[in-house]
């Protein structure tokens, strides 16, 4: 797995989301406000956040002076999620990996009407969130880095209690928690700060 390295190149990224634009047809965009020594991008694949195989590269315009605008569709994406990751890599060989960004159909889209509450907890609470809408029998939950797709905590919920207990050790930042079940597959982001 690929962790977030310092690039020594001055490169500002703006934002990178996707949306599917149809049931085959993914767009991914990206912008950047400032670019020094840019070599390229690369955008990874995986059809469960962990495992990414390369899917694409794109020259970097290498221009400082403007916001540059990188668009880029994938033609066959997974039938259910599909996790994209961005990276840069500069013109001395140092790559810096951006976010995830995940598109796809979810369980609550297939009817199970599953949702969660809170999305945001703090560190001074319980780190505690509750699932509503279907019992746990034969779920997965299973919770990652959003930046690093790294694996943090996998929860084996009971069959009547929906609540899942974080770890108490999870530092500030974004995670996704990845709800897996014999009808399908959803994964939510989830804000841990102080």
């Amino acid at each position: 797995m690929c962790a977030p390295a310092v690039s020594n190149a001055n490169i500002t990224l703006d934002f990178f989301q996707g949306f599917l634009k149809s049931s085959n047809d993914v767009v991914l965009d990206w912008v950047t406000v400032n670019e020094t020594d840019a070599d390229f991008f690369t955008v990874e694949k995986s059809n469960d956040g962990i495992n990414f195989q390369h899917f694409a590269t794109v020259q970097a315009a290498n221009n400082n002076a403007l916001r540059n605008h990188y668009r880029l569709n994938d033609n066959s994406p997974n039938t259910s999620s599909t996790y994209y990751r961005l990276s840069h890599t500069d013109i001395f060989g140092v790559t810096e990996v951006f976010n995830v960004v995940i598109i796809g159909q979810t369980v609550s889209q297939q009817n199970n009407n599953l949702a969660y509450n809170p999305n945001n907890v703090s560190n001074t609470q319980s780190k505690k969130i509750s699932l509503f809408g279907k019992t746990f029998e034969d779920k997965s939950v299973k919770i990652y880095d959003a930046k690093t797709g790294q694996f943090i905590q996998e929860v084996v919920p009971g069959t009547t209690d929906n609540d899942i207990v974080l770890q108490n050790n999870l530092s500030d930042g974004k995670y996704l928690i990845r709800i897996e079940n014999n009808t399908g597959v959803e994964t939510r982001s989830l804000n841990v700060n102080k």
